[in-house]
């Protein structure tokens, strides 16, 4: 793998990403869940409703300042949906 970042295939629907700053401290995770199957509820992960784009993905960020860190649930449209959860830490 890359030296700064790691990929793992955790299921046919689902796939991990780990990303890592120089001191190879994480400071990014995100999953992947294909059409959607596993993905935990997006009330779950940053609480209320999502945002409908004009392209008709669906999208909400909520950032935690004083926590360091932001956490994203981004699900695509179209024939293939993926739903992505991403969890961030802040510079």
């Amino acid at each position: 793998m890359f030296e700064d970042q790691d990929y793992y295939t955790i299921s046919d629907t689902e796939t991990a990403q780990v990303v890592y700053d120089k001191q190879r401290k994480v400071v990014t995770i995100s999953v992947d869940y294909l059409d959607g199957v596993g993905a935990p509820d997006n009330k779950l992960v940053v609480g209320g409703e999502l945002e409908q784009r004009p392209n008709g993905s669906l999208y909400k960020m909520v950032r935690h300042e004083a926590l360091g860190f932001w956490v994203s649930y981004n699900r695509t449209s179209g024939p293939v949906v993926i739903v992505t959860v991403t969890i961030q830490k802040m510079k």
